[in-house]
């Protein structure tokens, strides 16, 4: 299982998304400085895959911080998504994000999870499952902590580098090579037969707890037998049960018991009944003293309260209605001040709303003529648009666009048509003038083709002339005794003759062909005019082609324009109407605020009946502010609220009368005046009856604990024969107990033992494979350790505190007997400790089997590793992802050495490759480029030796 690819945002380091692609990658290099964000790009996958970042864990002080989000990230949660692809070529898509509140301390253990997998989402309840059982073979599910384990095989961080050897305890390095191997599940085991040995020492301890306890009891139970001894001695012969017996049936006749006392049997069950007895006087006395007789003192004290307030209350009520008429009669005044104001403004409504209805009459007929015009100029334009595209397809075309024109459109306005017709004329007039250029440039070029031709003719004559005398010079140098002439055959014509005649005639010039010539250049001169005319007829053809578009955008324009003023007019239409709607609303409130009056708009004397009725509420107004003296209508808000707050006093008083006196039994019919002094007889009474059934619940307790006392001496001696009774039990109980002690204390024995054992046996069956991965590692170690000396490696076991422990140790390459060996942690330099570590981690992670993930992460493994370190480990990189190789592992490697990162390009040029460049940070996260190479293909080399001689 291999990642294809991986995005975060707001993540450690990374604030925006950051996407990385690499969807057949056999090494993902991480290039840049230090502190610009790379080992973010490990912690993501190891939480998108945990939901935790392990070298953090150990951390006791982490639930105090927030790590996980980014600081400039706002309310943006963390968010990863990796992307894997199976060897069942399946894609998953695993996307985890933070939940932890704003407010938070930590955002460390809070995420939700989202899985994938063909497109297909798993539940979201079914996600960590899923995401387990993906990564866990299935073998090893109950046996493997993923977070651990993945830090153990697939992510070496910086951290986790140096501390394999010089920051892990011997027995933690044991414990890790048995969790890779499976077999730290038997260290179970050993826990199991440790909590089995607390649990037997735990109830061993119970045991003895009871022994302890028993033995407390025995000893009570002596003492108790002694003294019942005693007291049996001094009433020896008192005749007790006849008293009893005496008492039993005065106290059942008294209150009615139906008990029947002839032989005494039922004594033990009739004290029981006693107690009972005992206790329900108890809970009844009580009741009377904490419920009963409170009550009734509450009732009292609330029936003195009220007897004092009700006079204030009666008077406060009379005041309140007296202001409450007030306060409505001085709002209707305020509503006949408001009408009387506004009772113009309505009257002149009706104008003012003919005035918006005329405005809006007017509007509307400006959009109708303004949407007429802009039909026409649409119609228009997309004509001249229609014919100017057709005659782009068609050039003869653009001779005839007012003819097209006018045959579509002759019914628009003339002012419009006109304005089309004019631009129409520009491109038709460039064009026939065009056209005509362009006839006249083609018959100049014909004339000068003419022209060429006829000079070639004379050309080619004046050559073959030449080649004629030519023939004759050397015909005549040849034969010096000639007397013909090899061209014509003309008699006694002597050689001398004959030269003399070409060596004249080679310096003549056929008479037509400078004519000829000079016509040709007329012509060239008269074509190359031409041309320039035409150039310049096209240039006035495309501007007026330019002008064209010009004026049709123009119109686009204008339309768009046409279209913004109506929808302008529209929308202030729709406002008038609004404004109208609002103006009717307001009318009818007001008609209906009139109506409240007995008055109508249209009546013609509405302003002087509102008038008379104004000034009678004003009369009514000041003749009760002359019932209520000191009373102003300024003051009548604050003097509702105080009589508002005493009234609610009052009635809160009221109703806390009325409880206690439902609490105390005294209840009133709703609305019945409260009798002073019938109530306060009521509740003396009922004080005195309270009293009374106090006194009788005494009495009868005294005769209660009388009985008791009596069958107390009584018992004594059926006491002391049940007490020997029990002492005997409980001697057998302590023996009992200690044979039980005696067992535990064996079984604790064995499972000391059994824990003993079990590193012994996880120890033999760690061995084997063991020696299998420290091969491996002996393997790598050898191909990356550059210590001169101490060359090879191995390892040694044994147990401290009954813990295994793993020793690493090196050695020199010497015969047996001279061999030195080292630890070294404390000989190796920083650069070997590194190498060592690597060959540690990379061991576990060619010999681990418990996941299917196949990707190796190391963050910056160079460090302080020199030149022959970095070739060695970058060549073993390139063997182990080698696709042809049996490991066929993905590796992702981070370094901030840009000789470590050149060199890593360069020899893995034979793999498929993704390089991320870390160029710069900010707030935002990193500033990152990304490229991939796929492979180079291998070239086969032929190696040819020189043959022996």
């Amino acid at each position: 299982m291999r990642i294809e690819a991986l995005a975060m945002e707001a993540f450690r380091g990374v604030q925006e998304k950051r996407t990385f692609i690499f969807p057949s990658a056999d090494v993902i290099v991480l290039y840049g400085p230090n502190g610009f964000g790379k080992t973010s790009f490990f912690d993501a996958i190891e939480w998108g895959l945990t939901g935790r970042i392990y070298r953090f864990e150990d951390d006791t002080e982490r639930k105090q911080y927030r790590f996980i989000g980014n600081h400039f990230s706002g309310e943006t949660k963390p968010s990863v998504t990796i992307e894997l692809r199976d060897r069942e070529n399946r894609h998953i898509q695993i996307t985890r994000t933070g939940t932890a509140e704003s407010g938070s301390k930590t955002d460390s253990m809070s995420s939700k999870l989202q899985i994938f997998i063909n497109g297909i989402q798993i539940a979201d309840n079914q996600a960590e499952n899923q995401l387990h059982s993906l990564l866990i073979n299935e073998d090893w599910q109950k046996h493997v902590d993923l977070n651990k384990s993945l830090f153990l095989t697939h992510l070496l961080c910086q951290e986790r580098m140096n501390g394999i050897l010089r920051g892990m305890k011997e027995n933690e390095r044991y414990d890790s090579v048995s969790a890779l191997f499976g077999t730290d599940q038997f260290q179970r085991y050993r826990q199991l037969f440790h909590e089995t040995k607390k649990r037997l020492e735990q109830r061993h301890t119970e045991a003895k707890g009871r022994k302890a306890a028993i033995d407390q009891q025995l000893g009570i139970m002596e003492q108790e037998y002694n003294r019942l001894r005693e007291e049996i001695r001094l009433d020896e012969g008192s005749g007790t049960r006849k008293n009893i017996s005496a008492m039993l049936g005065h106290y059942a006749h008294e209150y009615g018991c139906d008990w029947k006392l002839d032989d005494g049997t039922r004594f033990p069950e009739i004290m029981k009944q006693l107690v009972r007895h005992l206790g329900s006087s108890e809970v009844e006395r009580e009741r009377i003293r904490q419920k009963e007789k409170r009550n009734l003192e509450l009732a009292e004290a609330a029936l003195l309260s009220w007897k004092k307030n009700e006079p204030d209350y009666r008077n406060v009520s009379r005041i309140m209605a007296n202001l409450e008429i007030l306060r409505g009669m001085d709002r209707t005044l305020k509503r006949l001040a408001r009408l009387v104001n506004e009772l113009e403004r309505f009257q002149n409504s009706e104008e003012t709303k003919q005035n918006i209805i005329l405005l809006m009459q007017k509007l509307s007929r400006k959009v109708e003529e303004e949407k007429k015009e802009s039909e026409q100029l649409e119609l228009a334009r997309d004509h001249f648009r229609k014919a100017l595209e057709d005659a782009r397809e068609q050039d003869e075309r653009y001779s005839s666009l007012q003819l097209s024109f006018l045959r579509e459109v002759n019914h628009l306005d003339s002012e419009l048509r006109t304005s089309f017709l004019d631009v129409m004329r520009q491109v038709e007039d460039s064009h026939h003038v065009r056209t005509e250029q362009a006839q006249m440039v083609q018959a100049a070029h014909d004339h000068y083709q003419r022209c060429q031709n006829t000079a070639h003719q004379l050309e080619m004559r004046e050559e073959q002339y030449r080649q004629l005398l030519q023939h004759v010079f050397e015909y005549a140098s040849i034969r010096p005794d000639t007397h013909e002439c090899p061209a014509c055959g003309t008699q006694s014509v002597d050689a001398e003759h004959l030269l003399s005649y070409v060596e004249k005639k080679r310096n003549d010039i056929h008479p037509g062909l400078a004519a000829t010539e000079e016509e040709v250049s007329k012509a060239h001169d008269e074509l190359k005019a031409k041309e320039a005319f035409l150039k310049i007829a096209k240039d006035d053809f495309q501007l007026s082609l330019g002008a064209a578009e010009h004026f049709l955008e123009q119109k686009d324009e204008q339309l768009l324009q046409s279209r913004q003023f109506n929808l302008r007019t529209l929308k202030q239409i729709d406002l008038y109407q609004k404004e109208m709607d609002i103006m009717d609303q307001s009318y009818e409130e007001f008609r209906n605020r009139l109506r409240e009056f007995g008055l109508e708009t249209g009546d013609p004397t509405v302003q002087e009946e509102l008038d008379k009725i104004y000034q009678t509420l004003h009369a009514a107004i000041e003749e009760k502010l002359s019932q209520l003296p000191g009373m102003e209508l300024e003051t009548l808000p604050g003097k509702l609220a105080e009589c508002e707050a005493l009234l609610a006093k009052f009635q809160d008083e009221q109703v806390l009368f009325k409880n206690r006196l439902k609490d105390a039994g005294l209840d009133m019919e709703e609305g019945q005046e409260p009798d002073f002094e019938a109530l306060q007889e009521q509740m003396e009474f009922m004080a005195q009856e309270q009293e009374q059934r106090i006194s009788r619940l005494n009495e009868r307790e005294a005769k209660i604990l009388q009985i008791q006392e009596a069958y107390r001496t009584d018992t004594s001696v059926s006491r002391l024969q049940a007490l020997e009774g029990l002492m005997t039990g409980k001697r057998q109980e302590i023996a009992d107990i200690v044979e039980e002690m005696n067992k535990w204390n064996s079984y604790i024995e064995i499972a000391h033992e059994a824990m003993q054992k079990v590193p012994e046996a996880v120890n033999d069956l760690n061995e084997k494979v063991m020696d299998q991965m420290f091969d491996t590692m002996r393997s790598i170690f050898v191909r990356v350790n550059s210590h001169p000396l101490f060359t090879e490696m191995d390892y040694d076991t044994d147990k401290k505190y009954n813990n295994n422990r793993l020793f690493l140790t090196v050695m020199t390459d010497d015969i047996p007997e001279l061999r030195k060996q080292a630890n070294p942690a404390y000989i190796f330099s920083a650069a070997q400790v590194n190498a060592t570590a690597i060959s540690f981690f990379l061991a576990m992670a060619l010999r681990q089997q418990w996941s299917p993930l196949e990707f190796i992460a190391m963050d910056d493994p160079v460090q302080s590793m020199d030149d022959l370190n970095v070739a060695a480990l970058i060549d073993l990189i390139r063997m182990l992802a080698d696709p042809q190789s049996k490991t066929k592992k993905q590796f992702i490697i981070s370094t901030h050495d840009a000789t470590f990162y050149q060199l890593m390009r360069k020899k893995f040029r034979m793999l498929n490759v993704g390089l991320i460049e870390y160029e710069s940070y900010s707030e935002k996260g990193p500033l990152v480029s990304q490229r991939f190479f796929e492979a180079s293909p291998k070239k086969t080399i032929l190696l040819l030796a020189k043959p022996e001689q």
